[in-house]
This record gives C-alpha cells, sequence and structure tokens, in this order.
C-alpha cells in the first residue's frame, strides 16, 4: 500500500464527515470508518493516529463513536504510543471525541493488559480538562464531559 491509498482514505473519511456533520448522521463516517479499517493497520501508527487526530480537529462537534472503530483502533497500542497526542489535541482543539478516548485511559490501570503506564498523569489531564471548561471555542457538551471527567 502507499502512500498516496492512505490519502486516498482519509480523504474518504472526510467526505464523510463533511456528510455526517451537514446530515446530523455520525454513521456516514463511522461506517466508512468500519470499511477501511483494516487497511490502517498496514499503515505506519503515528502517522494515521496524526491523521485521526487531524480529522477530529476539523470536526469536534461530530459524534465519532464511542470509542467507535478509530477509539479501537487507537487502542490497540500502548498508552505511550497515544495517550500524550490525545492530550495535545485537546490542547489544539477540544473535542468530546478525544477526551472521551484519553478518559477511558484514566478510568483503569489495567485497561490495556500490561502494555505500561500511562504516560498521561491525571493530574496533567485534569489541568487541561479545566482549561477546556474555561474555554470560549469549547461547546457546551464538551465543557460538560470535561465537568464530566473531573467527577
Amino acid at each position: 500500500m502507499t502512500d498516496d491509498h492512505l490519502q486516498s482514505v482519509f480523504d474518504a473519511f472526510d467526505a464523510a464527515a463533511k456528510a455526517a456533520s451537514e446530515q446530523g448522521n455520525k454513521w456516514l463516517l463511522i461506517d466508512c470508518v468500519h470499511e477501511h479499517l483494516d487497511d490502517l493497520g498496514i499503515f505506519d501508527y503515528h502517522d494515521v493516529l496524526a491523521r485521526i487526530l487531524h480529522l477530529v480537529e476539523r470536526y469536534p462537534l461530530l459524534d465519532m463513536g464511542g470509542p467507535g472503530p478509530f477509539g479501537t483502533f487507537i487502542e490497540g497500542q500502548p498508552f505511550k504510543a497515544y495517550t500524550p497526542q490525545l492530550l495535545a489535541s485537546l490542547q489544539r482543539q477540544p473535542s468530546t471525541t478525544v477526551l472521551g478516548w484519553l478518559d477511558r485511559t484514566m478510568g483503569d490501570e489495567d485497561f490495556q493488559n500490561g502494555y505500561g503506564p500511562n504516560p498521561v498523569s491525571r493530574e496533567h489531564f485534569h489541568a487541561v480538562l479545566a482549561l477546556i471548561i474555561h474555554d470560549p471555542r469549547v461547546d457546551t457538551g464538551c465543557r460538560d464531559f470535561a465537568r464530566l471527567c473531573l467527577g
């Protein structure tokens, strides 16, 4: 598989995300991701993760599933491979989707069965949650979810 193929897959995701946003139908994207999920594993994980986060940041209000196919793909790696990138994404463009993915890693030390400790501390996560709650760019739903995560 070539980088052109990966780009075409993410072009399809972007088109599906745009349609899902316009039509209020998250399944347009989720179904598209399921169709191409096997393709993602062929490529460099960090490149794919960066592209997923870029897509979520472009459509921060779109429900992409909890965890959904992207979340399931991301969680197939050790915490150190993705939690710092999730935190950075929240700092760039808060979204309920990424917040949910990162929150899942905070709730259970055995979440990944021996993949090692989470490099994102609960304290650092809570500091970002506090910023999200006060960020005027953030929609009410994401702010409310951040408050719940602080619980």
